[in-house]
């Protein structure tokens, strides 16, 4: 079986950009064409000239067969399946690997691709080693360790002045982390935290309308919540993509997220394969993921999340009152995605 692959490696993607580029020359008038598509005014417009072109272009095909996409979703699943086969390639070359933090990545991607019970068992023990090399690994004990005792009259006591302190709940902190607090003459007003921290945790969010993980940290973060996860628990339907928690693997995984969840990563309309088929890692002469950069395949992703996000009635009310179906090129929805 040939090893699975994304982005332009892709089947379907390739075959894409072969379909576009052979209707593009049977165009005639390049510049021309260029020049139409240059003056639409929106990304939605863009597509939909595009979408014209091909069609008219392509006498056989319809609806998404123009695009040379498979019209079932069975068929785009059996290109992107687990495999214990692709996860012992991946554990393969952990052995040119130096960076024992950099090795975590690789086998929290095999255990992605781990199909059975013995695959998966494997890769895990592997993964404790790393943990265990990494100082990550926890040990729980059957009681708990002693307390040391100390007399507290030995402490220094300190005494604040509490009627001069104003604290402000964040609504973008989650889990209230963090709190501004007004200290009066002494510092003014200060950010502080509520509770221990360790790294990766989540601090402040500016919750956004839609959101998606880069894909060089698949294997280091929730596809959901964004949290930095040393022990990330596979999709269950697809090998690429993992999370923090079942509770986040559940939220990802829903039609209608709850208003706390909102804007956070969601894994419906991607899972079971479709995510290798919308990562782009050779986007406008970007060979990959730039994070200096704006735009390119990391935008490219959101477009799909943004209309991932988006209720499919919306959506359809949209489509029907544009284009062939014109009743007003603009609406509401239009103003939200630009």
């Amino acid at each position: 079986m040939e090893a699975p692959k994304w982005g332009s490696g892709h089947k379907f993607v390739k075959e894409y950009f072969r379909i576009v580029n052979e209707r593009m020359a049977k165009v005639g008038k390049k510049k021309e064409w260029l020049k139409h598509f240059g003056e639409a005014k929106t990304d939605f417009e863009r597509v939909c000239y595009l979408l014209k072109s091909l069609e008219a272009s392509n006498e056989d095909k319809t609806g998404v067969g123009v695009l040379g996409l498979p019209t079932k979703r069975d068929e785009v699943v059996k290109f992107n399946v687990k495999s214990d086969e692709f996860a012992d390639k991946i554990l393969l070359s952990l052995k040119t690997q130096k960076d024992v933090s950099k090795s975590l990545d690789y086998v929290n991607r095999a255990l992605f691709f781990a199909e059975s019970d013995a695959a998966k068992l494997r890769v895990l023990g592997i993964r404790g080693r790393l943990l265990s090399t990494l100082g990550e690994l926890r040990c729980f004990r059957g009681e708990p360790p002693e307390v040391i005792s100390e007399d507290s009259s030995k402490h220094k006591k300190t005494s604040h002045e509490k009627s001069e302190e104003v604290s402000c709940h964040l609504s973008a902190s989650p889990n209230g982390r963090i709190q501004l607090r007004n200290t009066g003459n002494k510092r003014g007003w200060t950010l502080e935290v509520t509770q221990d921290v360790s790294v990766g945790d989540v601090l402040m969010v500016d919750k956004p309308y839609a959101s998606t993980l880069l894909s060089d940290h698949f294997g280091t973060h929730c596809y959901h919540c964004y949290k930095r996860t040393l022990s990330l628990i596979p999709c269950h339907h697809c090998p690429y993509v993992g999370f923090c928690s079942e509770t986040c693997a559940e939220n990802a995984s829903k039609d209608k997220l709850p208003a706390s969840a909102e804007g956070t990563g969601r894994h419906v309309y991607d899972c079971h394969g479709i995510v290798a088929c919308i990562i782009l890692d050779n986007y406008a002469g970007w060979s990959k993921e730039s994070k200096d950069s704006i735009g390119g395949p990391i935008v490219a992703r959101l477009a799909f999340a943004c209309v991932a996000n988006t209720n499919p009635d919306t959506l359809l009310d949209y489509i029907c009152s544009s284009g062939r179906y014109a009743v007003s090129v603009y609406c509401n929805f239009l103003i939200l995605i630009q």
